[in-house]
């Protein structure tokens, strides 16, 4: 995400807005309600890359980062321009996340 920012994410909500090239997923929200919506592929191939997607998942959700469904996983199904999908929801959390393990 830092190194393509949101050019990789198209909006939820402004059909008039530019669309991504290559979509790693949606965002939707502004401010502290900033979500972005990630595809399955985009997350294990490109976020979590030489990592363990489910490791990597487990610990922003247990830190508030990353929202699961009702039964606890970590892929959830929402709403975007295409219907209805299985991806994994990050909150703007994540970007205010200090260092407090230093």
């Amino acid at each position: 995400m830092a190194m393509y920012g949101e050019s990789r994410f198209d909006a939820t909500d402004d059909a008039d807005a530019r669309t991504a090239t290559t979509r790693a997923g949606w965002r939707r929200g502004s401010g502290e309600d900033r979500q972005w919506l990630i595809l399955p592929s985009a997350w294990r191939d490109e976020i979590c890359r030489g990592r363990n997607p489910q490791t990597i998942a487990r610990a922003l959700a247990e830190r508030g980062m990353l929202l699961r469904d009702s039964e606890g996983r970590f892929q959830r199904s929402e709403r975007t321009p295409l219907g209805q999908r299985r991806v994994y929801v990050v909150t703007a959390s994540i970007l205010e996340a200090d260092s407090d393990d230093s």
